[in-house]
């Protein structure tokens, strides 16, 4: 009879720490060190960016005053290049077999469909009511679409329109006021092409023979990625005084160009990495951001606000800097880190449901078993009262942990001081059972 009690806590602790949460590396941390979030947006306090999880793609978000997290899409397929404008967050998704652009109105709560046609359209981008994106619907058969067009969508009106028709590719489109800005091949190089929605007229904005591409727009200035020097570089142009103007020169190369108000920022290739740099407009004075041997993709910029990918850590995290305070902050996996500052502000991440329940049951099922236990078994052996309490000492203790790493989304939990109060619980049976 003895012997299925004791085979009976070694089967209750086993199933406790197989079945639980507690017990799944993979359930301790709400962000796992493996996942990688890449291609930040940003728009006033919100941040989203492309968060990928066992091969799939979702998007998330944070609210960089209340310090939360929250995550936009869970369909099965993936979902990616979010873009965002006030309330409103759009992206490709996958969830038909194709490529489609979605939304999100973070007011309402509501996902919303933009495009239904079955070829591909992707890379958004949004502002005021207008959604633009890269359609694959004109090309020619084949593997690879060389027919790229613009097109758009006035989410007050519900009209979907055409802004390219030309027989070539036109792609990464970026949008501010009326002025739609992409990358087009009709050339046979790379050029920066515009089209202001309100005039109806299409522009051309660069003309050297060599590459330019991967545009963004701010006012009246558009800036993007210049190859016409042998390296690359970051040049610009100002619609309302019909000029050209190169912001970067060292040979080192620049890429990728965001802009918001007078504030350029880019990527800049050092010492086998690439670093963050930027130049105010108005002052003409140069800004070095970030300085570090990781790698970044892309950034973005909304006021004193500057946020890029950032693999520092062995995954992609999203990282921010802020211009006002000059303190760099990590947005994604250990939560709003301030580096420059003593104080740790980590969001409370909230638990699913069903997570939550199975850690109280487990902690109750294991107070159970701690009174039935230490009345049915410790009885002369002050040495083995004294393991058996120190082994539930650890094991209560194991699961506070566990559960704290839960609900701040800090991914560590001490399993081991939980596995060892529970060998000590098992131990201390078997010997006081056997007297």
């Amino acid at each position: 009879m003895k012997m299925n009690e004791k085979t009976g806590v070694i089967i209750v602790g086993v199933l406790l720490l197989t079945a639980s949460p507690l017990g799944s590396s993979r359930m301790l941390q709400l962000t796992s060190d493996q996942d990688d979030q890449q291609l930040p947006a940003i728009c006033g306090d919100i941040v989203v960016w492309q968060d990928e999880e066992l091969g799939r793609q979702n998007i998330c978000g944070a609210d960089l005053k209340t310090k939360e997290e929250f995550q936009v899409t869970s369909d099965a397929n993936s979902q990616r290049e979010p873009a965002i404008y006030g309330d409103i967050i759009v992206w490709t998704d996958t969830r038909h077999g194709n490529q489609d652009i979605y939304g999100y109105n973070l007011a309402t709560q509501e996902e919303f469909q933009i495009t239904t046609d079955i070829n591909n359209q992707h890379e958004p981008a949004i502002y005021g009511d207008i959604v633009v994106w890269t359609d694959e619907r004109n090309c020619n058969e084949g593997i690879y679409c060389e027919n790229n067009d613009i097109y758009g969508f006035d989410l007050k009106t519900k009209e979907e329109f055409q802004i390219t028709s030309d027989a070539n590719s036109q792609r990464e489109p970026a949008i501010y006021g009326d002025i739609v800005v992409w990358t087009d091949t009709r050339h046979g190089n790379q050029d920066i092409y515009g089209y202001d929605l309100a005039a109806q007229e299409e522009f051309q904005i660069t003309t050297d023979t060599s590459n330019q591409w991967g545009p963004a727009v701010y006012g009246d200035i558009i800036v993007w990625t210049d190859s016409r020097q042998g390296n690359l570089d970051v040049y610009g142009y100002n619609l309302a005084a019909q000029e050209e103007f190169q912001i970067t020169s060292d040979v080192s190369g620049q890429a990728s160009p965001a802009i918001y108000g007078d504030i350029v920022v880019w990527l800049t290739r050092a010492d086998g990495s690439w670093d963050i740099y930027g130049f105010n407009l108005a002052t003409h004075e140069g800004l070095q951001i970030l300085a570090t041997p990781s790698e970044h993709i892309s950034i973005a910029i909304y006021d004193d606000i500057i946020v890029w990918d950032d693999s520092r850590n062995g995954n992609w995290d999203i990282y921010g800097y802020d211009l006002a305070t000059q303190k760099e902050f990590q947005i994604t996996d250990r939560g709003f880190e301030q580096t420059e500052s003593s104080s740790k502000i980590p969001p409370l991440r909230s638990l699913p449901v069903s997570y939550m329940g199975l850690i109280v049951v487990a902690f109750l099922v294991s107070s159970v078993l701690a009174v039935y236990f230490l009345r049915k078994f410790v009885t002369q052996s002050s040495v083995i009262s004294l393991v058996w309490s120190s082994g539930f000492f650890l094991f209560i203790v194991g699961i506070a942990t566990c559960v704290h790493a839960e609900i701040s989304g800090s991914g560590v939990g001490n399993k081991s001081i939980l596995v060892v109060g529970l060998l000590l619980i098992i131990f201390s049976a078997y010997n006081d059972s056997g007297n």
